[in-house]
């Protein structure tokens, strides 16, 4: 039977005693499955040290210096459930500044998980290569939500008017929730290449939305966006849109 990861267990003191080291954090409560993303990720994101564990609960209690980041498997569970909010928001308060990530067979919940101020969401149906370039961003101090982003906001869109849609996710994204979010201004101070309009998509493409969520945002048509995202690549000498939000984090 596979264990709940949001289950009460006591609270570890340390990472297997060496707590001088940068550590991954992979909470899944199927042992097997939890094995594997371990193995997974300490192979691709070497030296990076990964540790895997069985529920939130039992991270350990000072953690804030020891955590690379936290990915949290949570499958078969609603991010709307009061219980599964309250261990997440309990495991931000024991991890200040830790990125956690949310894997989810649920894709409608990304919504959820940014309104949680989550770095990152990752569906069951990405595959390894996203995983891991997701992490690898994540690392560098930006953030990723999976291509149902756009397809979560679209079918929203349909159940509820534009405005509600719109005032939501508007709300959902906090721009000041992350580290990884850019003050335009100073962009615009420190590189007078790139424009306050250019800089505002920049600060939504850290947050992994797509172009359409970001013309809706900043009242901007599909095309305008793709025209900022290409300056941006061709200012910061990126070559997509991936690299644009790592070359951006010279900014912060």
């Amino acid at each position: 039977m596979e264990g709940d990861m949001f289950a009460s267990q006591p609270p570890a003191d340390g990472l297997d005693g060496r707590q001088d080291e940068p550590t991954a954090i992979v909470v899944h409560g199927n042992g097997f499955a939890r094995d594997c993303i371990v193995k997974t990720i300490s192979a691709e994101l070497a030296p990076l040290r990964v540790q895997g564990v069985g529920s939130v609960d039992e991270l350990p209690r000072n953690c804030a210096t020891q955590i690379a980041l936290i990915l949290i498997e949570t499958s078969g569970t609603s991010l709307a459930d009061p219980a599964v909010v309250e261990r997440l928001e309990k495991v931000k308060l024991t991890c200040p500044g830790v990125p956690i990530i949310v894997l989810s067979d649920r894709d409608s919940a990304v919504l959820k998980a940014m309104s949680l101020g989550i770095r990152g969401f990752l569906s069951s149906s990405d595959n390894l290569g996203i995983g891991i370039a997701a992490l690898r961003l994540i690392l560098a101090g930006g953030n990723y939500f999976s291509h149902v982003t756009e397809m979560a906001l679209n079918q929203q869109l349909h159940e509820t008017s534009r405005g509600e849609i719109t005032s939501f996710s508007a709300s959902a994204i906090d721009l000041d929730a992350t580290a990884s979010v850019i003050d335009t201004n100073q962009i615009s101070a420190l590189t007078h290449g790139i424009t306050k309009r250019e800089a505002q998509v920049l600060a939504f493409l850290q947050h992994g939305l797509p172009n359409k969520s970001i013309a809706n945002q900043l009242s901007l048509s599909e095309n305008t966006v793709k025209v900022h995202v290409r300056r941006l690549m061709q200012k910061l000498n990126a070559r997509n849109r991936t690299e644009v939000v790592l070359a951006s984090q010279r900014f912060q």
